[in-house]
């Protein structure tokens, strides 16, 4: 859902700033195969994908898939949008785990997932 939402949102970004040829990023496979129609698309998830078709046909689109490693930032904010529904505003001078992501994807630092067994 957060996936979806952050995808309508970012299309709509960039129509309004006027850009028509867009390359969206994501870590959702299913997004990807939505998009690409290969996928039948949930019913509470209808009306934001008609939107984003209506949208993504205003513009030249490419989606493609990348890991969840190499997109913590987008992660980080389409999840902090779903959960707090501010309209797209948000205070990054406040935010420390949004800084430490941006600094490190500007740095090509890799992000290392361990768990503890």
């Amino acid at each position: 859902m957060a996936e979806t939402r952050a995808l309508l949102d970012g299309l709509t970004i960039c129509l309004e700033l006027g850009l028509d040829k867009v390359q969206i990023q994501t870590d959702s496979k299913l997004v990807v195969q939505w998009f690409g129609s290969r996928a039948i698309i949930p019913w509470s998830l209808g009306k934001w994908w008609k939107e984003i078709r209506e949208k993504a046909a205003m513009m030249n689109v490419l989606i493609v898939h990348v890991y969840r490693e190499g997109n913590n930032v987008a992660d980080f904010l389409s999840k902090w949008g779903m959960k707090y529904k501010s309209g797209g505003a948000l205070h990054h001078r406040n935010c420390r785990a949004l800084k430490q992501f941006i600094i490190a994807d500007e740095h090509n630092i890799p992000n290392i997932r361990y768990s503890k067994i």
